[in-house]
């Protein structure tokens, strides 16, 4: 499945669809490149791999015993609110219910998606959600962790990332609201596993010496910015985003 053709998201499904066994090739079928999304349907035509896009895949679908649904964007939202400016807010994103556990995977959309996705969203169950746009701040609104409140979050994003991905504002936000982070770039891959009732969490770091020392790395960057310019009384606006992540880090006494 492609979430949207940005070439972060689309050239390494090239690999995964020329070396690995594929079902079927889900899309939403919009492109900004016309000559490198036809690369992918190249290679769906020549492995003979099914090849649907949005206005056929959108809805619900059963996938196991998992219940699979495609919830944006729209049909409406395609027609009468995109901008046709942004492929981000044009992200597929997907619902995975499997018992009482459910998994958010929304691509990149911003807070404006969001906000049509859960503002009135409610659900009992136990939800993990790999965060919108590799934590970045236009996404992960106060609202969507508000009325999703997963179970944990995951940020898919590149060690030392020139994005500076996850934004430390939305680290305050997870923290403030409790919500374990794991992150690609400290914790390298991250594997869930729901059996219904639950998930269970591990990461590479968990038994990977390399993974273990980027973390006590980051955090050791962390503790110099406190040392040299940390003051009790210094209020968050003035803080750098260093800072403010160091302060976010230690509070919620994720170590």
């Amino acid at each position: 499945m492609l979430s949207h053709d940005h070439p972060d998201h689309r050239n390494g499904l090239r690999f995964v669809m020329s070396h690995f066994d594929v079902g079927h090739f889900w899309e939403g079928g919009i492109s900004e490149n016309k000559r490198e999304a036809g690369k992918l349907k190249d290679i769906a035509i020549r492995r003979a791999i099914p090849h649907l896009e949005i206005g056929e895949i959108f809805g619900d679908h059963a996938l196991g015993a998992c219940s699979v649904r495609i919830v944006h964007p729209s049909p409406a939202y395609l027609r009468h609110e995109w901008d046709g400016k942004d492929l981000n807010d044009v992200s597929l994103t997907i619902v995975i219910d499997y018992g009482d556990t459910r998994l958010i995977l929304p691509g990149d959309v911003d807070a404006s998606a969001e906000r049509l996705l859960f503002r009135e969203y409610s659900y009992s169950g136990h939800t993990m959600i790999v965060s919108p746009h590799h934590g970045s701040e236009r996404s992960n609104s106060p609202l969507m962790l508000d009325r999703v409140h997963p179970e944990a979050i995951v940020f898919s994003c590149g060690y030392e990332n020139s994005f500076g991905f996850p934004s430390p504002p939305v680290i305050d936000r997870c923290s403030e609201r409790n919500i374990p982070m794991y992150r690609t770039d400290l914790d390298g891959a991250v594997h869930a596993v729901s059996d219904g009732r639950k998930w269970t969490i591990t990461t590479e770091s968990d038994r990977n010496i390399n993974g273990q020392e980027n973390r006590e790395r980051w955090k050791a960057s962390q503790l110099k910015i406190n040392n040299d310019f940390w003051r009790p009384a210094m209020p968050a606006s003035k803080l750098t985003a260093g800072e403010r992540t160091f302060r976010t880090e230690e509070s919620s006494a994720i170590w």
